[in-house]
């Protein structure tokens, strides 16, 4: 048998030529192995794959060379020689600078403001004098609030000479002025120019361009001639300058003519102040005795400060104070026996007029005379409008008998943000009210719709005025809820139901310290009314006037003062008083 034609490799089987690594069996020839099998051909590693040349470390990213590093500026590179920088003048110096650079200051204050990004400045003095140092100029934004101090080195342990945040003269409210003390000649000071930081608005900025002046002030002595307009010839201290430019002279303070002293006695005897002692243009006066005649518009010769110049016109005299026809004093005594305040006592158009006694004539406007307390002038005779008696009830506050708590205007000088309406009609002087509206200052008023509008503490009568109830008409505070509120509470039940008015735990203006507590109680089915006074204290003995009611109007009136009542003063903790109509 041979061996058959395929029994070795067949001849359509023969090892092809391609077997051993076959042309296409390692990468194929479609698919060869790229040149770059590294780094393919189309995505090469890009020349910048070490540190690319704008990826490393940028060539600004040291200290920028427009904008250097800041340093200190009390540090001896920074310091500017405001002498050989600055301007002269005359007297003064002019420097203009900028702080946008500077370094935000943390070691330096002068005492005003928030001072930060600062300048500082050397100035040697040329005499011996005070400074003038203002950016009130020109150079200096409107817009920019800047702080300027004066030390004595350029340090934190520097002593302060001076400081000043705002002017406030306008354009320029927020630049600086002060004035220091007399500075040594040749001895160096420190000016400091900061912005206020962080500014307090979008409206200011802490940094950007100033104009510095200083001038150095020269001493005129007292007696001495003075330009008013002058900041570099000025008077000594304790004097001022008055008069017109040409004719002024430097007046002691407290002296004739001279500007009253803001401390101590404001002016030499035999004189008085003509206006506030904290304006810069009152002056020293000619005092007028009591009972001299005198001109209220005059400016030259005034009554003493304890008098008033009161009277017809034409026949003005110098009344003392507290006395018949002379200014009520703002005390809780403000007329002497016999005689009673026809106003507020805080306003000078008030006056000391007489006390009329049940059954006296007297006039219904209250401006010549005022009836005796419990009565009121009716038809022009002083009669008991509502008759006053101890109240059996004992104080209730709304706020704790769980009443509304009334949203208010203001804590201080507000109202309530509506009028109270009343579960049931009250008839007070002969009309049926069905609302009332109270102020914070112990007040209600009956028969409103609109808020009223009454003076911080007021008298009866008032008039024009509404009908009201004043159960403690005095400047009153509320402390903040809940410790203190004005709350209103109705109990029992129709048709003996009550109302209740609380003011809870206020403080008269100004003493913190004191704490009042009332009530007004209206019944229902009744013209009947109650005020009772709750806990009265204070911590400070001299606040005895405002927790006793001296200091205080209590008592009611109809509408436009009628049958104006007053309740007698002083008055006791925990008491009440009921009031109802006379028979």
């Amino acid at each position: 048998m041979v061996e058959p034609f395929d029994a070795g490799p067949p001849v359509d089987v023969v090892e092809p030529f391609d077997t051993g690594t076959p042309v296409d069996t390692g990468t194929p020839e479609d698919v060869p192995t790229p040149i770059d099998t590294g780094t393919p051909v189309d995505v090469p590693t890009p020349t910048d794959t070490g540190t690319p040349t704008d990826t490393g470390t940028p060539t600004d990213t040291g200290t920028p060379v427009d904008v250097p590093t800041p340093v200190s500026a009390c540090a001896p590179s920074a310091i500017i020689d405001l002498n050989a920088a600055g301007t002269l003048t005359g007297a003064t110096t002019r420097y203009l600078g900028n702080n946008s650079g500077a370094a935000m200051t943390t070691d330096l204050n002068g005492g005003c403001g928030r001072p930060g990004y600062a300048v500082a400045l050397r100035y040697t003095p040329r005499a011996s004098a005070p400074l003038l140092i203002t950016t009130n100029a020109p150079g200096t934004p409107n817009n920019f609030d800047t702080v300027v101090f004066a030390l004595s080195a350029c340090s934190a342990a520097g002593a302060r000479l001076g400081c000043d945040d705002d002017v406030s003269v306008s354009p320029r409210t927020r630049a600086s002025e002060f004035t220091t003390a007399a500075v040594t000649a040749g001895v160096p000071i420190y000016i400091i120019v900061s912005g206020y930081t962080p500014p307090t608005g979008a409206d200011w900025t802490a940094t950007g361009a100033f104009e510095l002046l200083v001038t150095e002030q020269s001493s005129i002595p007292a007696g001495g001639a003075c330009d008013p307009a002058s900041t570099s010839a000025i008077c000594v201290a304790g004097t001022t300058c008055v008069g017109a430019t040409g004719s002024a002279r430097c007046v002691t303070d407290g002296a004739s003519g001279g500007r009253c002293r803001s401390s101590g006695a404001a002016c030499d005897p035999g004189l008085v102040c003509n206006g506030s002692t904290l304006s810069s243009a009152s002056r020293c006066v000619t005092a007028l005795a009591d009972g001299a005649a005198c001109d209220p518009a005059s400016t030259t010769a005034l009554c003493a400060s304890t008098s008033s110049c009161v009277g017809p016109a034409g026949s003005t005299r110098c009344v003392p104070d507290g006395t018949l026809g002379g200014r009520c004093l703002d005390t809780s005594t403000p007329c002497a026996a016999g005689a009673s305040c026809n106003g507020d006592p805080g306003l000078d158009s008030s006056r000391c007029v007489p006390t009329i006694p049940a059954g006296g004539a007297c006039d219904p406007s209250g401006a010549a005379n005022r009836c005796t307390a419990g009565t009121s002038c009716t038809s022009g005779v002083c009669r008991a409008s509502y008759v006053q008696v101890a109240s059996p009830a004992a104080f209730i506050d709304a706020c704790a008998a769980g009443g509304v708590r009334l949203g208010l205007t203001s804590r201080d000088d507000g109202y309530s943000t509506a009028a109270v309406t009343l579960p049931f009609p009250f008839r007070f002087y002969g009309t049926d009210y069905t609302s009332v509206w109270p102020s914070t200052n112990g007040v209600l008023t009956f028969g409103l719709t609109t808020q009223p509008s009454l003076s911080i503490r007021g008298a009866l009568p008032t008039t024009p005025g509404p009908a009201l109830i004043a159960a403690w008409w005095d400047d009153l505070v509320l402390r903040a809820s809940p410790e203190s509120d004005l709350c209103v509470a109705t109990l029992g039940g129709a048709p003996n139901r009550r109302t209740i008015i609380t003011w809870s735990n206020a403080y008269r203006y100004n003493h913190s310290n004191s704490r009042i507590s009332v009530s007004v109680s209206l019944y229902e089915g009744t013209t009947t009314f109650e005020i009772h006074f709750g806990p009265l204290s204070s911590t400070v003995t001299t606040d005895g006037p405002y927790i006793d009611g001296t200091n205080a109007t209590i008592g009611m009136q109809g509408l436009n003062g009628l049958g104006a009542t007053l309740h007698s003063r002083p008055v006791a903790a925990n008491t009440g008083t009921r009031f109802y109509p006379a028979p």
